[in-house]
């Protein structure tokens, strides 16, 4: 017998729901304000290049830090920055604590670090862009503790006030 088109979807997406629920019951009790939806189309580095993920998956806006996204096998934080604010981060810190990727908000393509490049020349390259706004993507083990994405939101808030 064929299985249900429908099923399968529930499969995939119960444990992303059930997920994106916790992180943002866990947001909200922190102090949080946030609102939820589904969105497609992220770019993601598939080796060399990127792929486009046509499917919707939940995202969580927490007003004044950013995004978070529930996708399949990850949790994504993507944080927006003024490149004043971003050329003045220490990355090699960032880096011993966090998986991320740095690049344009303009032009998202603009890959100024992953994780075959080195956090030592994110600077040197974002001094060079001309990009206004920079985006930052910490990426989590899809079964991260939501204490982890709220951490990583006080440490912006306290470095750049409300950003």
């Amino acid at each position: 017998m064929e299985r249900c088109i429908k099923s399968e979807l529930n499969e995939i997406y119960k444990p992303l729901c059930a997920k994106s629920n916790e992180i943002c019951d866990s947001f909200k009790k922190a102090g949080y304000k946030v609102a939820s939806g589904f969105h497609n189309n992220h770019y993601v580095q598939n080796g060399e290049g990127f792929c486009i993920e046509h499917y919707p998956i939940p995202v969580l806006r927490i007003t004044g830090i950013g995004d978070v996204g529930i996708d399949i096998d990850v949790v994504w934080m993507e944080i927006v920055l003024d490149k004043k604010i971003a050329v003045s981060l220490d990355y090699p810190s960032l880096a011993r604590s966090y998986s991320f990727e740095v690049y344009g908000s303009e032009n998202f393509l603009s890959d100024f670090h992953n994780e075959q490049s080195s956090p030592h020349e994110i600077v040197e390259k974002l001094q060079a862009c001309d990009e206004s706004q920079i985006c930052i993507t910490f990426t989590f083990p899809k079964d991260c503790s939501p204490d982890n994405l709220i951490d990583l939101a006080r440490q912006f808030e306290q470095r750049n006030g409300s950003i």
